[in-house]
């Protein structure tokens, strides 16, 4: 017959081989768990990533659209400077004109009226 103490042993080995594979059984179930629920969080991720990048898409086309580059903006400053100069040059030009018919204007005004006091004097 078999001994007590090998059917004891036997049935410990077999328990602590039940308690071994309960352990790895029961890890093995959270990594599976874990692996579900990253799966999830990545999924949820990569949709968030993806509207995100929609979204950028269409502020880059708003903003391309929209606002002004730095040399569209340089270059509309130079040209109504230039206006601005062109503008302030006839202007000049028109009083300076102005000024020159002026003063003949008063040249004139001042020898007609010394003519008229010189035959004044020689009529007298």
């Amino acid at each position: 017959m078999i001994d007590p103490v090998t059917i004891s042993l036997g049935g410990l080995i077999l328990a602590a081989f039940g308690a071994v594979g309960g352990v790895i059984w029961r890890v093995i179930a959270r990594i599976d768990a874990s692996k579900a629920e990253a799966l999830v969080a990545a999924q949820a991720a990569s949709a968030q990533a993806k509207l995100v990048h929609e979204q950028l898409s269409e502020f880059r086309e708003r903003v391309a659209a929209t606002y002004a580059t730095k040399t569209g903006v340089s270059e509309a400053t130079d040209r109504l400077m230039e206006a601005v100069r062109d503008v302030g040059s006839r202007v000049e030009n028109r009083l300076d004109g102005m000024s020159q018919r002026l003063d003949r204007v008063i040249e004139g005004q001042g020898t007609a009226a010394a003519v008229a006091a010189r035959a004044g004097r020689h009529s007298s």
